[in-house]
């Protein structure tokens, strides 16, 4: 940093260049730049075809995109683009330190939740349950009914041309027939804690691919009524090795937190803001009754851990108003169900290059 930078163009024309404006783009605002001591744009006697603007004693704020806007002599119009990235000292010496911790805690008497996804999320053909799996991985579709048992249970898949295709069913809960059994698999757990009569019901896709990717719907029946909950297969790209995460494993309904030391403390630094997401689908985390910030939003506490919980958390950290600086947490739940033969969160249990912003 605290260079000079230089940006330019020379047209090949016949015609030479009449005038310039120049802009900086910032937060998406097109800003005019006007010739100064800081911005000094330069008009060579001896080349009317090119024009050059310096950016004197360059700061982590003058990073961006940069439009020359030109007029030839002739009528003629077209622009330049520039982009500009800042590497300095603050970049090499911010070190960010997260840790997790957990904190004892019991069932709450209501479900503590996204205020738009209940505790159990039963999909509609408008509003179907996203589930993320990687290629190569195995996903699960899962439900939960409390307090009903129904006599019959079939898993459908629709392709794109909207055609069904049956691949598992029961008519009894404890024989279930599978259509490719290397592919799929199909069964139910109770859940002892809560009572006879939940269970969990399960939909087993094994190594995923692209193609696996789209609407599958159970259909459950007894002799009155009949009801179907519907999935979207979401399939994203292989794991990637070369993305480090710091791990958070709580016990079922405990407290998790996540959280960043200040860098203030240890860099001459101004945190600047502290943003959270969850990963797959990607959103911005607020504060709610679920979710809790701390200590200038350095810490986020997850309460009531469920299975629901688990996945990716993100925190992108901006220093100076300039620097962005991003972390992530992998949070695992313990206790509910046996994870030997279930992997029960249904949100992404691996990352690609979609998963994280490169700045």
């Amino acid at each position: 940093m605290h260079d000079t930078v230089t940006m330019g163009f020379e047209f090949d024309h016949r015609s030479p260049v009449k005038k310039v404006a120049w802009y900086h783009m910032v937060d998406k605002k097109k800003i005019s730049i006007s010739n100064g001591k800081k911005y000094v744009m330069k008009a060579p006697a001896d080349n009317r075809f090119k024009r050059t603007m310096d950016i004197v004693y360059v700061t982590a704020k003058d990073k961006g995109l940069y439009i020359a806007e030109v007029e030839l002599e002739d009528g003629y119009t077209t622009r330049a683009i520039f982009d500009i990235k800042i590497v300095g000292d603050k970049l090499r010496n911010i070190v960010l330190k997260p840790y997790t911790k957990t904190s004892a805690n019991s069932k709450p008497d209501k479900p503590v939740t996204y205020p738009h996804e209940p505790a159990i999320f039963l999909g509609t053909p408008e509003d179907p349950q996203r589930v993320i799996a990687r290629v190569g991985g195995t996903s699960n579709l899962v439900f939960k009914l409390e307090n009903v048992s129904p006599d019959k249970l079939t898993w459908y898949y629709v392709d794109s041309s909207g055609t069904k295709k049956v691949l598992a069913r029961t008519e009894n809960m404890k024989k279930f027939i599978i259509t490719d059994a290397k592919k799929h698999n199909s069964y139910r757990i109770q859940d002892k804690a809560a009572g006879k009569n939940t269970f969990y019901y399960f939909l087993t896709i094994n190594t995923v691919k692209e193609a696996d990717g789209g609407v599958y719907y159970a259909r459950l029946a007894d002799s009155a009524q009949s009801i179907k909950l519907y999935f979207k297969l979401l399939v994203r790209g292989n794991w990637n090795q070369g993305v480090q995460y710091t791990k958070a494993a709580v016990t079922l309904w405990h407290d998790v937190t996540i959280g960043l030391k200040d860098p203030s403390t240890f860099v001459k630094c101004k945190l600047t803001s502290v943003r959270w997401y969850r990963l797959y689908p990607m959103e911005q985390i607020t504060a709610s009754k679920k979710h809790e910030f701390s200590s200038k939003d350095l810490e986020l506490t997850i309460r009531y851990a469920s299975w629901l919980d688990a996945g990716y958390y993100k925190a992108i950290v901006t220093i100076d108003g300039a620097y962005d600086f991003e972390v992530l947490f992998l949070v695992s739940v313990k206790g509910e169900i046996s994870s030997d033969n279930v992997n029960m969160p249904t949100r992404i249990l691996a990352l690609d290059k979609e998963a994280f912003w490169i700045h």
